[in-house]
């Protein structure tokens, strides 16, 4: 066996060892950081040293991912705890976590099913232009939802539901002079989460619009999808600073009849108004890829 060609995927094995041996040693101590600089060098060898002796291979990439997944694994493990993070801390982790793997999946799978190569086939199958648009906006709902359930399971099990409930309504309490009981602010929290979820959809679909923009041009795609995103996030902005401001005085004269109401049917009204203006703006983009997708496709 040639061991100058085997001497990237030993150095990726060191690594799995060295991990498992991670766990072995006390957190913070001289061995331990000795052996997790060890690990991460190794990582940042095998790659390189791969390449330059013409090694690189499928199962040395499998071998690399696996010790990278066995390096975290254990390094977290241990470091975690010593650190003493707080559970609601955690939720909050989750739920960005939950998120950003959310958008980053949506994303992936528009474009490659619809914007590449692929979508040859997919606009070859006996489907409507509305049932591919809704069957990526259901998966990426469904992980928007998901989030919003490790991020409630989070709270529930850290406790921290009942103060966050009791933060919104001493804060409606102290900034307006107004109490609230419990089921008043749980409704607005309710009411909040369907505003949240409703957004959630209408940014999946101002993304899906904005890829649509960008691949009916002929060069630059990628970039051009990303200046119209965000020409559309700037101009969905300036709309509701405008429609708001007018019904609620935010920078602008309010209508009489908004003043004149008691100040929680004006905060119900106003979390109605941004559920209605969100599944306004749904529409809009539902219609915008819809109409793009079906006339000016472009694939290459």
């Amino acid at each position: 066996m040639d061991l100058r060609k085997q001497a990237a995927n030993l150095l990726t094995a060191c690594r799995i060892f060295g991990s498992l041996g991670l766990l072995a040693l006390p957190v913070f101590s001289p061995g331990f950081w000795a052996l997790y600089l060890f690990c991460g060098l190794t990582d940042m060898a095998d790659g390189p040293i791969a390449r330059r002796t013409g090694s690189a291979s499928t199962f040395g990439a499998r071998l690399d991912t696996a010790a990278d997944a066995v390096f975290l694994a254990a390094a977290l493990g241990k470091l975690l705890p010593a650190l003493a993070v707080p559970g609601w801390l955690w939720a909050w982790l989750a739920l960005i976590a939950a998120v950003v793997t959310t958008v980053v999946l949506m994303i992936l799978r528009f474009y490659r099913n619809l914007m590449t190569d692929e979508g040859y086939l997919m606009f070859t199958l006996p489907v409507s232009t509305t049932e591919l648009i809704c069957s990526k906006l259901i998966v990426s709902v469904v992980w928007f939802l998901g989030a919003l359930a490790v991020d409630a399971l989070g709270l529930l099990a850290t406790g921290r539901f009942g103060s966050y409930q009791n933060a919104v309504r001493f804060q409606v309490t102290y900034t307006f002079g107004m109490p609230m009981t419990g089921a008043q602010s749980a409704g607005l929290i309710i009411e909040f989460v369907a505003f949240l979820l409703l957004c959630s959809v209408a940014l999946c679909l101002m993304t899906y619009a904005a890829m649509a923009i960008g691949q009916s041009f002929k060069k630059n795609k990628g970039l051009m999808s990303v200046v119209f995103f965000f020409v559309l996030w700037i101009g969905t902005r300036m709309l509701l600073t405008l429609i708001f401001g007018l019904l609620f005085g935010l920078g602008a004269q309010p209508l009489p009849a908004m003043t004149a109401m008691p100040l929680l049917k004006s905060m119900y009204i106003l979390l109605g108004c941004g559920c209605a203006g969100a599944l306004a703006f749904c529409a809009g983009f539902f219609f915008l890829t819809h109409g793009i997708l079906r006339k000016h496709l472009n694939l290459q």
